[in-house]
């Protein structure tokens, strides 16, 4: 149950609460420039830029993962298996050679 609530419930309820805080954010600051209110510190703050940032470091980082690792091993994978009643690792096997017969 928790499972299932933390990888198909919570990515689609998400965003709609990040809309919801992000609606009551903007009508807050609308509201105190219409009235002539000065705002408070962190309503000046420069949202855009720090999610721009945060944005572009995300990627970045996305980026290092998956050009920064090394290659994959040549080979077919063959998956752990149990065999006689012990556990066999996984491993790359070699692919053959192609024959010229």
């Amino acid at each position: 149950m928790t499972r299932t609530i933390i990888s198909v419930v919570l990515p689609f309820i998400l965003p709609f609460v990040c809309f919801a805080i992000w609606s009551w954010y903007s009508n807050r600051k609308r509201r105190a420039l219409d009235e002539g209110e000065p705002l408070q510190s962190w309503q000046s703050w420069p949202w855009s830029k720090l999610v721009l940032s945060g944005g572009v470091l995300a990627i970045a980082s996305l980026m290092f993962l998956l050009f920064g690792r090394e290659p994959l091993p040549e080979g077919r994978w063959v998956p752990p298996s149990v065999v006689d009643g012990e556990v066999v690792p996984g491993y790359y096997e070699p692919i053959p050679e192609p024959t010229d017969d």
